[in-house]
């Protein structure tokens, strides 16, 4: 007798699917639809723009032939979005399903035992009625299931493809009047025409170098037309990509929390009441990201709502001015509707504990709050390096994005990780490619590493002797950890005293407290002081 003859468990239907790949398949279909509408935006108003440079009677039929196009592509980047929706309440609902399954699964196996061991177990009330329950609970699964793909089937259906209303003429560079529409006569510019498709495929030194080889009035089109691109574009000037940025905030605000208005105070089903919690999530993070703007003095560097979660990078002072940045990495349930204030007021007591050790003007150091990635959200997943692996490509690329626009760098400008807990794994990870932008790491509350490093790359470690990431150290979590030999140098925790200044202990997982010896060694190794360094 089996668990699943007694109860009709069945192999295939919803565990044959993986959710998580599912999700993923979401994720990038939103990303994609993003990238969509915003080349259609770029291909009409690059479009538009024509008739600003190139005085020809052809000029409003090449303009109105490629009007559609934005059109076309705005429909389109919404109708994928809709079927993001859908996939993503598919791969939550499938998910559910299985942990349901797995105990469901977990009491057949008890009911089957208990039946085995009772030869007359159908005529026994107790072990009928737990049998009775187990079926019920299977057809419910069943029938769930069904509900949520039928669901997901009744979205995906509906959408309709848009069509394509074709007006005007194109004509082709040469037919205007003699002298005018020839390439090379001042029109006809095609980074006008750079995609973010196109964009996405350039190191961060070659979209630096397309951006400063454009003019200023190209410049600016992108700027007002393309915000979502450039912003997220590693490479392209801080300012420009705060502006960008800036400019999203206040907009997405108010889209979500139309959106969460319309469905009114009574959600109508399951569904409803996850997109509304997800709703008030990213409204609350995107009011934190704005919180922490109007302390004054930041750059947003990065903004991003495509996924799961808000993702955001916050600086204080100028990146692209200062001789020394400071990086700082979350780890473990650091995310931005919980994390970015306290992090920033972190980035803010170290930017003046570093001007002090260092001597120099605060417009000397920019720190910045680095939560462009979505961390492992409770302490059994800082077990699975996916989400380092998932980060590490962020991280790297935004900053030799830091290196290709800094005014200082390479040869001037030092660039510093501060690593927080898992937040160590997802910075070695990203700098084991050595490019030459990083000079620094400094490790604290590490629960491992990755093993390489660049040997131009400086590190540093700490570890507070309460530290509770220690269980996942002795529990061996990760393979590598720091050590001498691969070239760590262990940093100081315990109380000290520094040019006549009393230095607290470090506490517990916080390293950046006020006053904190920790502190202290963070910002000597953002200035590259080893001499003012507390050892162990």
């Amino acid at each position: 007798m089996t668990r699943a003859s007694v109860v009709g468990l069945r192999e295939g239907g919803f565990l044959a699917l993986d959710a998580s790949a599912i999700s993923d398949g979401a994720v990038d279909l939103r990303r994609a639809a993003g990238r969509v509408g915003d080349d259609g935006v770029q291909v009409s108003n690059g479009w538009r723009a024509l008739t600003d440079v190139y005085q020809s009677p052809v000029a409003p039929g090449l303009v109105t032939a490629m009007e559609p196009v934005g059109q076309v592509a705005s429909e389109m980047s919404g109708a994928m979005q809709t079927a993001t929706v859908a996939l993503d309440d598919y791969a939550r609902a499938v998910s559910s399903l299985q942990v349901r399954h797995r105990s469901v699964t977990v009491d057949a196996g008890v009911f089957a035992r208990a039946a085995a061991a009772s030869p007359d177990w159908r005529i026994e009330p107790t072990l009928r009625a737990h049998q009775s329950s187990l079926q019920r609970s299977v057809a419910t699964l069943e029938s769930d299931f069904d509900d949520a793909r039928q669901q997901c089937v009744a979205v995906l259906d509906g959408i309709v493809a848009p069509t394509v209303q074709t007006t005007g003429s194109f004509a082709s560079p040469g037919q205007g009047p003699e002298g005018e529409g020839r390439p090379g006569d001042g029109w006809w510019d095609p980074r006008h025409l750079f995609t973010s498709s196109s964009l996405d495929a350039m190191s961060p030194a070659e979209v630096n170098a397309w951006w400063t080889s454009l003019s200023p009035a190209a410049q600016a089109t992108y700027l007002t037309t393309s915000p979502q691109m450039i912003g997220g574009l590693d490479g392209i000037p801080a300012a420009v990509r705060d502006s960008a940025n800036r400019s999203r905030l206040d907009r997405e605000l108010a889209r979500l929390t139309a959106e969460r208005a319309a469905m009114g105070f009574f959600e109508r089903n399951v569904s409803d009441r996850r997109r509304s919690d997800e709703l008030n999530e990213r409204i609350d993070a995107i009011a934190s990201v704005r919180a922490v703007l109007d302390r004054g003095g930041r750059q947003l560097l990065h903004f991003d709502i495509t996924g799961r979660e808000v993702l955001a990078a916050v600086a204080i002072g100028d990146v692209d001015k200062a001789r020394y940045v400071g990086i700082l990495v979350g780890g473990l349930t650091t995310n931005v509707e919980s994390g970015l204030a306290k992090m920033d007021s972190s980035a803010e007591r170290l930017r003046v504990v570093a001007g002090t050790i260092g001597d120099v003007d605060a417009s000397e150091i920019a720190t910045v709050s680095w939560l462009a990635y979505a961390a492992p959200p409770e302490f059994p997943d800082a077990a699975n390096p996916t989400f380092a692996r998932a980060g590490e490509v962020g991280l790297r690329s935004f900053t030799q994005g830091l290196s290709a626009s800094n005014e200082h760098a390479p040869s001037v400008a030092r660039m510093t990780l501060g690593l927080h807990s898992y937040g160590t794994l997802v910075g070695t990870l990203a700098t084991q490619t050595d490019d030459g932008e990083v000079d620094s790491i400094v490790a604290y509350g590490s629960p491992g590493i990755a093993k390489t490093l660049p040997d131009d790359v400086d590190r540093y470690w700490m570890r507070n002797d309460d530290d509770p990431i220690r269980l996942a150290v002795n529990s061996g979590w990760f393979k590598y950890q720091p050590c001498v030999a691969d070239g760590w140098v262990e940093l100081g925790t315990a109380t000290a005293e520094v040019d006549g200044t009393e230095l607290s202990e470090g506490e517990g997982h916080d390293y950046l407290g006020e006053g904190s010896t920790t502190l202290h060694n963070i910002a000597a190794v953002v200035m590259g002081l080893p001499e003012e360094m507390v050892l162990r």
